[in-house]
């Protein structure tokens, strides 16, 4: 589900991007505008461990935390994953590949979703 951003939000990513282009402003909303983005609620999972990985996430607000769960049951953080931070797993032998790690939204969570089968 596509998600309108704000005038606020919309800053926040044209900053960022401006970092790394220096494309004009007007350019870089344009891609903005492009993309995929949804909000996802505070508990939500993006990747659940042992799933084939579809898609990957970055955080434009929100916490998102990365954890294992151990054989006994035990879930294990990695990592919290923060705004400007992504949320994917690059270093899979293959595609489709099932995920060594689940992802939840600690909190409300405004995110870009990438398709891996189409990015």
């Amino acid at each position: 589900m596509q998600t309108s951003l704000s005038d606020a939000q919309i800053r926040k990513l044209v900053q960022y991007l401006s970092q790394y282009s220096k494309a004009p402003i007007s350019e870089l909303e344009n891609v903005i505008s492009q993309l995929d983005i949804v909000k996802k609620n505070k508990g939500n999972t993006l990747i659940k461990q042992g799933e084939p990985i579809a898609y990957c996430y970055f955080v434009v607000e929100g916490c998102v935390r990365q954890y294992t769960t151990s054989e006994d049951g035990e879930d294990i953080t990695v990592d919290f994953l923060d705004e400007r931070q992504a949320v994917a797993i690059f270093d899979l032998p293959e595609m489709n590949t099932s995920s060594p790690y689940s992802f939840e939204c600690m909190e409300e969570c405004l995110l870009i979703v990438g398709d891996l089968n189409t990015e």
